[in-house]
């Protein structure tokens, strides 16, 4: 294990032992359909930030993740949403903060967003990771 993932890890297990402030991250947003952005930037361990993608946002809404009910209708949309990430980078809880008016795309959005997303977690002021959160929106087209 390298030292820095050791000391990621030790610090999430001091930090879920305590409290800490509640950290957020707001992204630019996720279109369907797209290819994977794959160059991600490592963020700075200094805190505080928020949580910070440690996966593509764009890979986590994939083509296939476009209802078929959506695609045969010509349902376009946008969805916007707001996850709550762990202090060890897992997605805990996913909100709809914006419904596309059709509830078959938002319905994909958390299922394909808690399954497929991965975080650095926030970090404190003392550096330590903690509990954060996330927002993004997810833009269905059918280019």
């Amino acid at each position: 294990m390298k030292s820095l993932h050791k000391m990621i890890v030790l610090c999430t297990a001091i930090g879920a032992i305590m409290h800490f402030a509640y950290l957020s991250y707001s992204s630019r947003y996720i279109h369907t359909g797209g290819e994977p952005d794959q160059e991600m930037i490592e963020p700075s361990m200094e805190g505080p930030r928020g949580a910070v993608p440690a996966t593509a946002p764009q890979s986590w809404i994939l083509p296939k993740d476009y209802p078929q009910i959506a695609l045969d209708g010509g349902i376009k949309g946008e969805t916007k949403f707001r996850v709550t990430v762990t202090p060890f980078g897992e997605v805990d809880e996913c909100t709809i903060t914006k419904k596309s008016g059709y509830p078959e795309l938002d319905k994909r959005v958390c299922s394909a967003v808690a399954t497929r997303a991965k975080f650095y977690p926030a970090l404190d002021d003392s550096d330590r990771p903690t509990e954060g959160s996330y927002s993004s929106t997810v833009i269905w087209t059918l280019d």
